[in-house]
């Protein structure tokens, strides 16, 4: 029996041994596998067998290194922009690392190593733009040696009639999508090879007149009928006709007997137009809300005439015997042509009255006492027909270091470089004569009730009439 009991002790001994042998290979590698990937593990199919964040990491920002970005050329031909020619490095947070590490829990290690451990992670990079830039301008597409410029197909004389002169398609690239198709690519640069195909996305220069081009066998076919034009160029109520009888005074004859449209005699018609139309910075008639009619001083409101735009149009309606309605082109525009051109939406201020009244299509939304500019020769408020330059909300008006104060506001609407037009809750008086001692610095103070009604109605553009 004592022999028995001594066998037996001996083999829990044994056991006991093993057992804990075997527990604390199970914990060295428990702890081993809390900071070190599980065996067999994969990201983004690169072995991260055993290794630690850091080293993993480290494998990340190798990968990005032999990055390369290819376009594909007219003509089967290629480019290739290398990571280190465009500055391309890993820029990944380790952080995401060590997340995907923690989701491999080192308690269980036993089951995670025999389980598919497949990991996927954004290869997130950064590229050096001026790098960038300079990779692109060294690229063979770009250099001119090696560029035939597109060509517009043209109507070319013969000695007896016209003809089309076909177009050149040429290789130009065009060099802000090129930048743009090229920044994009580098911008999602990863471990795998990128590519940017320049024909596919059409990253060429093309004519923009073709032999097809219905407009210019048009125009060949009117070289003997500029007379085909009936058009009616609109001006509120006046009209201002190019007809046959108007074209006549532009054909001139050359040297050689051929016919030419004289663009020089269309620029002088036009310039009678702009004389005739023109209201920037004249002085406005305009019926205030009483029905009064007044002159108004010139101010950054009204129609300037675009007449080299204009002067294009009218050509082009000739050359395309056009008939019709046209309009003129315009650098400033009106909102109508009544009342001096302040119609629908506008704001109306009197300096006397110190009253606003403010429309919106005809109908008025609000009208308040205000203060104006205090009567001195630096405040006072300007009077002429401006246009909102922009709308603000919040603001803060001046500053201390070029007026000496600053005036926050809730709405900001100026309207005439820095007079505009605000709500003013300092004030506790509106209208009357305050403004003649204790004026604004220029802008309209406007009750902060009633504020919100007119900043709503008014917009960039919208014409102040100030008198």
């Amino acid at each position: 029996m004592k022999k028995k009991s001594k066998a037996g002790t001996i083999v829990l001994t044994i056991f006991a041994v093993l057992f804990a042998a075997a527990l604390g290979v199970y914990i060295y590698f428990g702890a081993y596998y809390k900071s070190h990937f599980y065996r067999g593990t994969t990201l983004n199919g690169m072995d991260v067998s055993n290794l630690e964040a850091a080293d993993v990491q480290k494998k990340l920002a190798d990968s990005v290194k032999p990055y390369q970005l290819t376009l594909k050329e007219l003509d089967g031909k290629s480019e290739v922009i290398k990571a280190a020619d465009a500055g391309v490095v890993y820029t990944g947070d380790i952080s995401k690392v060590r997340e995907l590490k923690a989701a491999q829990n080192g308690r269980w290690w036993l089951l995670g190593i025999f389980e598919p451990n497949d990991l996927k992670m954004d290869v997130e990079t950064s590229y050096d733009l001026p790098k960038a830039e300079a990779a692109i301008r060294a690229l063979a597409c770009l250099d001119p040696a090696n560029v035939t410029l597109p060509k517009d197909a043209s109507i070319k004389e013969t000695e007896t009639y016209y003809e089309i002169e076909p177009e050149v398609e040429g290789n130009q690239v065009n060099r802000r999508e090129l930048y743009d198709l090229v920044e994009t690519a580098l911008s999602e640069a990863s471990d795998q090879p990128g590519e940017v195909d320049l024909v596919a996305e059409d990253c060429y220069l093309h004519p923009k007149v073709r032999s097809t081009d219905e407009r210019l066998n048009r125009k060949m076919e009117q070289l003997n009928s500029y007379l085909d034009v009936d058009v009616d160029y609109v001006f509120g109520d006046d009209v201002e006709k190019i007809n046959a009888a108007v074209v006549k005074t532009f054909l001139k004859e050359d040297a050689g007997g051929d016919i030419y449209l004289d663009e020089d005699s269309v620029k002088e018609l036009v310039g009678t137009w702009a004389d005739k139309y023109n209201t920037y910075r004249k002085p406005l008639e305009f019926t205030t809300h009483s029905g009064r009619e007044i002159t108004v001083p010139g101010g950054n409101y009204g129609r300037l005439m675009n007449q080299d735009e204009t002067v294009s149009d009218v050509l082009e309606a000739i050359e395309e015997g056009e008939s019709g309605e046209r309009e003129a082109s315009w650098k400033y525009d009106a909102m109508g042509w009544s009342n001096g051109g302040i119609t629908g939406t506008y704001v109306e201020v009197s300096i006397d009255d110190q009253h606003l009244w403010c429309y919106k299509d005809g109908d008025l939304v609000i009208d308040t006492d205000v203060v104006t500019g205090k009567l001195t020769a630096d405040r006072k408020t300007e009077r002429g027909v401006f246009r909102i330059t922009y709308k603000k909300s919040p603001a803060v008006l001046g500053s201390y270091e070029k007026q000496g104060y600053e005036s926050p506001v809730k709405y900001w609407c100026p309207f005439n470089g820095g007079q505009g037009l605000h709500d003013a809750n300092w004030r506790g008086s509106f209208g009357g004569t305050i403004y003649k001692n204790s004026g604004s610095h220029g802008c309209v103070n406007i009750p902060p009730r009633n504020m919100p009604a007119i900043y709503e109605t008014v917009s960039k553009g919208t014409a102040v009439v100030v008198y």
